[in-house]
């Protein structure tokens, strides 16, 4: 009898650690990514920031939308050419390349793949960028956004 209750104070003890650990990792995982501006030419742009591997391999994948004047910068620590593909994307965007706080390409209007679509095409930033901001497929066009331009990013 002495066995058996110290056997299910053992088991209590050992589904609770468990159930902390979850929480404790569920927790972490669900961390909202960083939130900052951009500003390319007076236009001000709320973007999310992915920093990590996990946040820039998931993107904006699975969302249905992003709201206006809104995108995702993918920061890098290092410089150098970068591809991006629009895998589990539902909706089209502009891809613009950044190095050196300046635009160095754009890939405008780069339609969200038909479901099921194998083989998706990947996009070069076709010289090292530092980093690439994602928005709303048209964005560039109707803001005058350009190679050359100026960006700024300010952190909150």
């Amino acid at each position: 009898m002495k066995y058996v209750k110290y056997i299910t104070y053992i088991i209590i003890i050992i589904l609770v650690i468990t159930m902390i650990f979850l929480f404790i990792n569920e927790a972490q995982t669900q961390k909202p990514l960083v939130m900052s501006v951009v500003e390319i030419n007076n236009q001000q742009i709320s973007v999310e920031i992915a920093k990590t591997t996990a946040e820039q391999a998931k993107g904006l994948g699975l969302r249905s939308s992003l709201a206006a004047d809104s995108g995702m910068l993918f920061r890098f620590k290092e410089k150098q050419i970068r591809f991006f593909w629009m895998k589990d994307m539902e909706f089209p965007l502009d891809i613009i390349w950044i190095a050196d706080n300046k635009i160095v390409g754009i890939a405008a209007e780069v339609a969200a793949p038909i479901p099921g679509q194998d083989n998706l095409p990947s996009y070069s930033s076709g010289m090292p960028v530092s980093d690439v901001l994602e928005v709303n497929a048209g964005y560039c066009a109707s803001h005058n956004i350009k190679t050359g331009d100026l960006v700024t990013l300010k952190l909150k």
